[in-house]
């Protein structure tokens, strides 16, 4: 091989990377990696990058924001103000601020409709991952023609319609499910005794 093919060859591999990283960067999405590497390394890799870049808090505390609010009275009740220039709370902020807003400390149980942000704040990082796929999928679909990347920003802003909405459904969909209340078993008609 040439030297100068040699050259534009690795021009060409050095273009490409580049590329690769910018997509990757101007997407907030996906981490670009090897191609190598099975699906569960990329997964774990995915992850570990989401949850070490402070994207995990930020876009957990955007999720309680979320579900906190009120979609059909249209109140926006956000718990923590992550949209501006303020900086993202830590894990444990996000659990002290849920906890004094929502827990019932005499009467030791969630208020209202607590439960739905307390099982959002028990997720792993791999569920909000995943949680944050949904909602940029959701403007998707209420945009057509909006690219990845405009979906991705416009699921970042504040009482975001589609992505509002979406928590409306889950706690709607929470409380229509099924009854706390358990009814009595009957009881066995044998006389034999469990031990």
């Amino acid at each position: 091989m040439s030297k100068k093919k040699a050259q534009s060859k690795n021009r060409h591999k050095k273009l490409a990377r580049k590329k690769q990283q910018r997509r990757a960067k101007v997407t907030g999405m996906r981490r670009a990696v090897s191609p190598k590497l099975n699906p569960h390394k990329k997964l774990a890799l995915e992850i570990t990058e989401f949850e070490d870049s402070g994207e995990y808090n930020w876009w957990l505390a955007h999720i309680l924001n979320m579900a906190n609010s009120d979609y059909t009275e249209g109140v926006w009740n956000p718990l923590f103000d992550i949209y501006g220039a303020q900086p993202t709370p830590s894990l444990e902020n996000l659990q002290i601020a849920v906890m004094e807003t929502h827990w019932d400390q005499e009467k030791k149980e969630w208020k209202g409709d607590s439960e739905v942000i307390a099982s959002l704040l028990a997720q792993s990082p791999k569920t909000i991952l995943n949680l944050r796929d949904v909602l940029i999928n959701r403007v998707r679909e209420s945009e057509k023609d909006m690219s990845l990347e405009a979906a991705f920003e416009e699921a970042k802003k504040p009482h975001q319609s589609a992505v509002w909405g979406y928590f409306e459904e889950i706690k709607a969909a929470t409380a229509s499910g099924p009854t706390r209340e358990v009814e009595d078993a009957e009881k066995p008609e044998s006389d034999t005794e469990l031990d």
